[in-house]
């Protein structure tokens, strides 16, 4: 991604996001890593809250946005302003289940779900680690609904059975 590319597409992310690309040490950061505008869709998977679902928006949502739809957005954006990198604004994808569940000692307190979809490029841009299956996926603030209905939750059997 180029800074141009970046600047044409900073008013589409969520407010938090927004504040911390304000910061030119986070920008450096968005240009540095392998952030891509332009890729092929890339089934993935995503720990998610719920073991059953429904899949829903706050599922792609960064701990900063749903902070700051609660009633202390001025708490949630001074944590925006503290933040040290610029992952904590992507969402985390894996493209192998397995490398999913081992790096978050799934399920655990936090995630019991598991919803599985596709990386697409329409909705926010990623970063491509070569060599790696994990994705930060930065995405549109207006395509967050459409991310949500375009995943569905999965269940090990069904996992199991596609091995």
């Amino acid at each position: 991604m180029t800074e141009e590319e970046l600047f044409s597409c900073i008013e589409a992310f969520p407010h938090s996001t927004r504040v911390a690309l304000s910061q030119a040490r986070l920008r450096r950061q968005m240009l540095k890593f392998e952030v891509k505008l332009q890729f092929p869709p890339i089934q993935v998977y995503r720990a998610i809250k719920e073991e059953r679902g429904p899949v829903t928006v706050t599922d792609f949502m960064t701990i900063y946005d749903i902070e700051a739809h609660s009633d202390d957005e001025i708490l949630a954006m001074l944590r925006v302003d503290k933040s040290k990198n610029i992952h904590n604004f992507g969402i985390s994808f894996n493209e192998d289940i397995d490398e999913l569940k081992t790096g978050l000692h799934f399920p655990n307190a936090r995630y019991k779900g598991i919803a599985e979809g596709a990386l697409q490029a329409a909705f926010g841009p990623a970063d491509f680690k070569r060599g790696k299956t994990h994705h930060n996926w930065y995405i549109f603030e207006a395509c967050l609904p459409s991310v949500a209905a375009e995943f569905r939750v999965i269940d090990d059997a069904e996992d199991d059975e596609a091995k």
